[in-house]
């Protein structure tokens, strides 16, 4: 989806001092109760899309690095309506994308409506800590290489 550099989100105030945007953070729950949503996903472009990530990992591999991937936060309802698009997807991936480990599943990241604000992009606060603790777990359960022991 295009978007707009001109627009007032993208002012340096909605974001915080590590760049993460936090402009919808505070959102009072009144004004999230009616997501945009962009309906039907559409994978169009993934071959063009599978090949470079399948460059970027062999030049990532060249200099020793291991490349992991994790799918975005999902609205529930996004989810559902998407559903058969998105396991397509992630079946493909699989299929087509070499030495990149997939972390969790796309439905590991389909969370509560609720918990975001104005898109079905963007999580809000209590979002954002539920995806972290999520990935946390998911994270807890891969042995990484060269992991350090403190």
């Amino acid at each position: 989806h295009e978007m707009h550099n001109q627009s007032p989100a993208f002012e340096a105030k909605n974001f915080s001092s590590e760049g993460d945007f936090i402009q919808h953070d505070n959102t009072p729950q009144t004004q999230q109760d009616a997501l945009v949503s962009y309906g039907e996903i559409s994978f169009s472009g993934k071959q063009k899309t599978f090949q470079i990530l399948n460059d970027f990992t062999r030049l990532c591999q060249e200099k020793g690095v291991k490349v992991y991937f994790i799918y975005t936060a999902f609205a529930q309802k996004e989810f559902e309506i998407n559903q058969k698009a998105i396991m397509l997807f992630d079946k493909e991936f699989k299929e087509n994308v070499k030495n990149i480990r997939v972390i969790g599943s796309p439905d590991d990241f389909a969370i509560a409506d609720r918990l975001f604000s104005g898109t079905v992009y963007h999580l809000n606060f209590e979002g954002k800590q539920m995806r972290t603790k999520r990935l946390i777990q998911l994270f807890k359960k891969i042995d990484f290489p060269n992991n350090a022991q403190n």
